[in-house]
């Protein structure tokens, strides 16, 4: 599948307000995923913050392993070097009232 056809899916569901990033530009550092394991209370416990549930869940609400995705975080990805790099908003809360901005990353090889 090349790009374009990429394009048009993404454009078909919705979503308008991508970029696109080469592989070799993403900042991957060890901070990120330490941050993860020793930061995140829920590190490695029923899928949560070790990887990133798919909606089909199994029998106890976990995920099952072979339908987990690692969050970029695990893999050492610098989600917010990447953000603002790419010109999209991104702070540390400080406040559970402030607006939260989420993304996501498609990576393909």
């Amino acid at each position: 599948m090349d790009r374009s056809s990429v394009e048009g899916i993404l454009h078909e569901n919705g979503y308008d307000d991508f970029k696109w990033d080469s592989g070799s530009d993403i900042e991957v550092c060890q901070w990120a995923r330490f941050k993860r394991m020793f930061g995140c209370p829920s590190y490695g416990k029923n899928g949560a913050a070790k990887t990133v549930p798919v909606p089909r869940l199994g029998k106890n609400g976990a995920c099952p392993p072979r339908l987990s995705r690692p969050c970029p975080e695990g893999l050492g990805v610098d989600v917010f070097a990447i953000v603002r790099k790419l010109g999209f908003p991104i702070e540390v809360l400080t406040d559970y009232e402030q607006t939260m901005n989420r993304y996501s990353f498609l990576m393909v090889e």
